[in-house]
């Protein structure tokens, strides 16, 4: 086999450029320069219009100034939080707490000088609860509403309870605030409380944290037996209470039957009225005393297949058996100045 003769290696020269190569590269790259060129100054040219036809509309710099001024006030008010309130009301949130006294508890009312917070606050009822040793009485339910001639008519709900403070807040009135250790007006198996109902005759109207001072005193209480007139002990019956005979500030007792105990307790000194069908009981109680009251219903007739109503309060008794003192005549506690006992 014949090899092949080896040859010399040299590297190949490049052919000559052909005439005017270079003068037509070097006017594309000029072109394209000029085009960049051009494309930028387009673009500046649209923004600095657009930006100075904005400032016209606006009013100028300042009018682009106080659109944004504008703008960021705006936004804040969207995401400003409202004021925290003092009370515990029937609201957003409502609050239902247990009855009773110092076992109950309400929302916390923010604590701080009157001088700091009083240009923040509207003007209110603020008041504190407190017992013979200033102690803050919580979870008692604040009662606003009118009066008619000798009657208080209570709102058909607390408008307020006192929180763990003792304190409370509702809207500004000139007719007394009822406070009570138990709801109104609504059916319950039992009525207890540890403070007695007070009434605070002349709320003051104002922007401080607790403008009306009130103290408590002890409960009295009325227990007894239920009985019927002829033995019907599978018939339900009510009974209510009028606190100091005025129909409008019931405690209701429900399924009560024949030979049942009952006892109501949380209430201030004075006479009351124990109501059954057919049925109205004076009771006089001095202030933490105790009485014993049984109270005898009608059975149903049979004959006519006809019972005794269980959930419509019964008509009120004569004037004269139903007392129905003005809260303002009210016995006044040994207490703050401003506070009444019922």
């Amino acid at each position: 086999m014949t090899q092949m003769p080896q040859r010399p290696r040299r590297r190949p020269e490049p052919l000559p450029p052909p005439p005017g190569a270079f003068d037509a590269m070097l006017q594309r790259a000029r072109t394209r320069r000029y085009r960049r060129l051009s494309a930028v100054t387009a673009v500046t040219g649209v923004f600095l219009v657009g930006l100075w036809g904005g400032l016209a509309m606006a009013g100028g710099v300042s009018g682009v100034q106080d659109t944004f001024v504008g703008f960021a006030n705006d936004a804040s008010d969207l995401v400003q939080a409202d004021p925290p309130t003092e009370s515990p009301t029937t609201s957003s949130q409502a609050v239902v707490p247990p009855t009773g006294g110092h076992s109950s508890s309400a929302p916390a009312t923010p604590t701080g000088s009157p001088s700091d917070t009083s240009h923040a606050r509207m003007a209110m009822v603020r008041g504190l609860v407190v017992d013979s040793d200033g102690a803050p009485v919580v979870g008692m339910f604040v009662y606003t509403g009118t009066r008619t001639g000798s009657s208080f008519i209570p709102h058909a709900t607390p408008s307020a309870v006192t929180n763990d403070q003792g304190r409370y807040a509702v809207p500004c009135t000139t007719n007394p605030v009822l406070l009570t250790p138990w709801t109104l007006n609504e059916s319950r198996a039992a009525a207890t409380g540890h403070w007695a109902a007070t009434y605070v005759k002349s709320p003051t109207c104002s922007t401080e944290v607790a403008s009306t001072v009130t103290e408590v005193l002890p409960p009295a209480s009325i227990e007894g037996h239920v009985k019927t007139n002829m033995g019907c002990a599978d018939s339900d019956f009510s009974l209510w209470l009028w606190l100091n005979g005025n129909r409008p500030t019931a405690v209701q007792l429900g399924n009560l039957n024949e030979g049942d105990a009952f006892t109501i307790s949380g209430l201030p000194e004075g006479t009351h009225v124990l109501v059954g069908i057919g049925r109205h009981i004076p009771v006089t109680l001095k202030a933490g005393g105790h009485v014993t009251q049984d109270v005898t219903f009608r059975c149903p007739d049979e004959s006519t297949g006809t019972s005794s109503p269980t959930t419509t309060p019964p008509e009120a008794p004569p004037p004269s058996d139903t007392p129905t003192p003005d809260p303002s005549e009210s016995p006044t506690p040994t207490g703050t100045a401003g506070a009444g006992a019922v």
